[in-house]
């Protein structure tokens, strides 16, 4: 018990939490959540390639949302994770919308000479934006594109960024 008049005990001052360590702890607590989403609240655990998976996929749709609101990694790390998650899926899933605008626009002002390369990968991109599950595999490229192209995509752009090139 303390003497009245004395001071209390206290910790000795906490070094700040670096933005690294922040950014860290929301990822770990969004991964727990997405892993729950993926097995749909039935398990706790999953395979480690399975979580390596969710966490690209994470990764790839917060640092989208992070971009596209022109925020520091700080910034970032000073929203409520509970929050983050939603926005970053959403707005993969309207980048993907807007992928497939695109990919009916292309359709519609294809030339009118037959090319079955271009049909064919046109094809492989509407079978590839149908089965893009931006919410667990974001970061995943949809469909293929055997099509040579005639302005080069940088080879580091994953997801829906692949197909729509910004």
């Amino acid at each position: 018990m303390n003497e009245p008049g004395r001071p209390l005990p206290f910790l000795p001052p906490q070094p700040p939490v670096s933005e690294e360590s922040a950014l860290q702890a929301i990822l770990w607590q969004l991964l727990a959540q997405k892993a729950s989403l993926y097995t749909i609240g039935e398990s706790s655990s999953i395979p480690v390639e399975t979580a390596r998976e969710l966490l690209s996929s994470l990764t790839f749709s917060l640092e989208l949302w992070r971009r596209e609101h022109g925020l520091s990694f700080a910034e970032l790390a000073a929203i409520l994770p509970e929050n983050l998650m939603g926005e970053a899926d959403a707005l993969t899933a309207q980048k993907a919308r807007l992928g497939g605008a695109l990919l009916r626009t292309a359709r519609l002002g294809r030339p009118r000479l037959e090319s079955v390369a271009l049909a064919e990968t046109l094809d492989s991109m509407g079978s590839g934006l149908r089965q893009y599950d931006c919410r667990f595999f974001a970061h995943r490229i949809p469909g293929s594109i055997d099509y040579p192209l005639c302005l080069a995509v940088e080879e580091e752009l994953d997801g829906i960024l692949y197909f729509r090139a910004h």
